[in-house]
């Protein structure tokens, strides 16, 4: 019993284990008599990892794919294949084989399929500061190809899948180019169509006028024929207006010039309209079949037979100077869409499986052993019986003491 000021303060004894305090003795100890129970549910958690990541487990192929574009081009790319009716029309071109080798369900979902293609820049961020010239930064294209990736149960079919999805994106991208550009021309030579003939019928009229204008000429010259011996560039001059006029002879060749090259002119206007009459024929069968068309590789193999119903002439030089061109175009767009939209190396095959067995068991095993020291020491520390904690040292005040030290 201690005195302070007057006050008699009696100490009662501390508990020396204060309440909150860890001891790792302690907690090895529980761990080590649970063992059994311990391994037991690890063993558990293991084997359930394993089957999860033995259901779970695929192959992941990947392919790079040549295709420029812009950044804009590819949005719409995107849009275009997310788009519902697409991959049907899509698949009704495969064979019971090839539909039978992938998930269609991740051809038909938006966010799958964004996640299955991922577009390569020509020049990454980091290697644009590389540069020195800032000109070079913007030329070319801006996507240089897309890399495509896709995840099935053997390695064949992931490299199958990737195959089919690269052979999926060029069929759209056909169908929306040349829906732009078969547009377009058709629209172009039905104006082309407007114009040929309004430039024919200007050619004819000022012929016309020419004609006349020499017969007038010719006119004058047999009623004055002392003209005909006036000074070629001589001007003739007439007294009351004062009008100065080259000779009759001087203005007749100048007419006669005239109506040659008129006459140049009205041929040349009537071969290009013979020749955008057959380009608008074309176009025009060229859109209605495009219309119809579901498939893109199969609209890009039928343009030689499109080309051959025209029924052009092979004898007439316009007639096959329309199919020469046709057939150039066609020419460009085999290599464009079949030789170069196309992948850089064939798609990997892949060797391992992802995640794989032996991860996914080490990660149950680690999650077993957690789970089950857990449990040993939750259920150690419940049982246990409860410490009171140490009551707080008493002040037991004494009046007698405290009054007179008061005083």
């Amino acid at each position: 019993m201690d005195t302070f000021l007057g006050f008699q303060i009696n100490n009662y004894p501390q508990n020396n284990n204060p309440v909150g305090t860890v001891d790792i003795q302690e907690i090895a100890s529980v761990i080590w008599q649970s063992k059994r129970i311990i391994l037991l549910i690890a063993t558990i958690v293991t084997s359930l990892a394993v089957l999860f990541g033995w259901a779970i487990s695929s192959y992941k192929s990947e392919g790079y794919f040549q295709m420029e574009m812009s950044f804009a081009d590819f949005k719409r790319l995107q849009t275009a294949i997310s788009a519902p009716a697409r991959w049907q029309d899509f698949a009704k071109t495969l064979n019971k084989e090839q539909l039978a080798t992938i998930r269609e369900e991740n051809f038909r979902s938006p966010r799958q399929l964004a996640s299955l293609i991922e577009p390569i820049y020509p020049v990454t961020r980091s290697e644009m500061k590389d540069i020195p010239n800032t000109a070079l930064k913007n030329e070319g294209a801006d996507i240089s190809g897309l890399k495509i990736s896709y995840h099935a149960a053997t390695p064949m079919l992931a490299q199958q899948g990737v195959l089919v999805l690269g052979d999926f994106l060029r069929d759209t991208v056909i169908l929306l180019n040349y829906r732009d550009v078969v547009r377009k021309r058709y629209t172009d030579h039905r104006g082309f169509a407007q114009k040929f003939d309004n430039d024919a019928i200007t050619a004819r009229y000022d012929l016309e006028q020419l004609k006349i204008k020499k017969a007038s000429m010719q006119s004058i010259l047999r009623e004055y024929p002392d003209s005909a011996r006036l000074e070629n560039r001589q001007p003739v001059t007439i007294t009351d207006g004062n009008e100065r006029f080259l000779s009759p002879v001087t203005q007749l060749v100048a007419i006669e010039t005239d109506i040659a090259d008129k006459g140049r002119d009205l041929p040349r206007i009537i071969r290009d309209q013979k020749i955008n009459t057959i380009n608008l024929r074309y176009y025009e069968q060229l859109q209605d079949f495009l219309n119809k068309s579901t498939s893109g590789n199969t609209f890009l193999a039928s343009l030689p037979t499109i080309k051959k119903a025209l029924n052009l002439n092979q004898e007439d030089e316009i007639d096959r100077s329309v199919y020469n061109n046709i057939s150039i175009d066609d020419l460009k767009a085999h290599a464009l869409y079949v030789e170069k939209t196309s992948f850089i190396a064939s798609p990997l095959l892949p060797q391992k499986a992802t995640p794989g067995l032996l991860k996914s068991g080490s990660l149950g095993l680690i999650l077993g052993l957690i789970i089950g020291s857990g449990l040993a020491l939750i259920r150690y520390f419940v049982s246990k019986p409860k410490i009171l904690p140490s009551p707080q040292p008493a002040v037991e005040l004494t009046i007698e003491k405290v009054i007179p030290n008061l005083i």
